[in-house]
């Protein structure tokens, strides 16, 4: 994130919590770093989240109300140019206020980028640089 917007000042600035925190940190940077890997950590720590929630607020309470963190999850998607479904899933996972957005759109998006970059896919290659498909 050099001369962009760190993701540490965005996780303080929106208000994230542990959990939601480090998904956003692994779904940013798994693209140049970690790759696959880092998907499982970012759906581990989401599915740590819809647990914890669920147990303490039952399977019926559904929302969680917090709003103060999509202007900044925008402005760290923007600044640091990530991938548009990168973004799309930082954005839903500070922003969420219905459990489902975590049990459903996030983790299977993950899934499904898992899916698409494993490295067991022939297509799949490691540039060096970024996770890519040719």
């Amino acid at each position: 994130y050099k001369g962009g917007y760190e993701h540490w000042d965005f996780v303080e600035n929106a208000g994230l919590e542990y959990l939601e925190g480090n998904a956003t940190k692994y779904i940013a940077r798994w693209r140049k770093k970690n790759g696959v890997q880092d998907l499982e950590k970012a759906k581990h720590y989401i599915e740590k989240r819809v647990e914890l929630f669920l147990s303490k607020n039952g399977p019926m309470t559904t929302f969680h109300d917090d709003k103060n963190a999509e202007d900044e999850a925008v402005k760290f998607v923007q600044v640091n140019n990530l991938a548009q479904v990168d973004g799309d899933l930082i954005i839903a996972i500070a922003n969420w206020t219905e459990i489902g957005t975590l049990q459903f759109y996030v983790l299977e998006t993950i899934d499904m980028l898992i899916k698409e970059y494993s490295p067991s896919d022939p297509k799949f290659r490691d540039n060096g640089d970024e996770w890519k498909r040719p």
